[in-house]
């Protein structure tokens, strides 16, 4: 219920900073939305989330606003990255490797096939999103000091809101397509019941 009206509010902020025009009310969504997603978030995400929120709050109270939304989709990726790439570092878990867990049970990771998949499945999407933090990070550098340069790049908000959601759904839907060949023993399932497991198992996967 809490987190039901925390999102409620962060609409009802969005939309009154369309109707009365306010840049700034547009740019407090984000400290906002990091407080929120940091409220129910495991240690040490919860820390992470928080001091964020807090940074991104004095940006907007010191005129910072419409930078800070440009850079918001690189911030997005950027945290994405370091949850993935967390879970290398030596005597952790690749995060791959925890949904195998928490979706098919500890049998599947008794093969090795199946550990080596997981931890080059993990580090590819470090990778993968720590580029797309680069690129979002570029774009907001660009729209900041040199907008007319270029004009046929997407803008960073632009980027956020499609390019990225896009970016990552469809390598998603490319691994889940390959992943009958590159591994035979995962257990069959449609691509609606994954995404239902990974949504179900998700909040469990960041724990540690």
């Amino acid at each position: 219920m809490r987190r039901a009206l925390g999102w409620l509010g962060i609409i009802l902020l969005a939309v009154s900073a369309q109707l009365f025009e306010k840049p700034w009310l547009r740019a407090a969504c984000v400290p906002v939305i990091l407080l929120l997603l940091g409220s129910s978030a495991p240690s040490p995400l919860r820390h992470m989330l928080l001091g964020l929120a807090i940074a991104a709050a004095a940006l907007v109270a010191f005129g910072f606003g419409e930078p800070l939304l440009d850079a918001t989709p690189a911030l997005i990726a950027g945290i994405v990255a370091w949850l993935f790439a967390r879970t290398l570092l030596c005597g952790r878990q690749p995060l791959i490797a925890r949904a195998v867990l928490a979706m098919d049970g500890p049998a599947l990771l008794e093969d090795p096939a199946v550990v080596r998949y997981t931890r080059r499945l993990t580090a590819l999407w470090a990778f993968y999103q720590a580029t797309l933090a680069l690129i979002a990070l570029l774009l907001a550098v660009r729209a900041r000091y040199s907008p007319g340069s270029l004009p046929l790049l997407p803008g960073p908000r632009v980027f956020g809101v499609i390019v990225l959601p896009l970016a990552i759904a469809a390598l998603i839907i490319v691994e889940f397509t390959l992943r009958p060949r590159l591994l035979p023993q995962a257990p069959p399932r449609s691509l609606p019941a994954f995404a239902r497991e990974l949504v179900r198992s998700w909040p469990a996967l960041l724990a540690e």
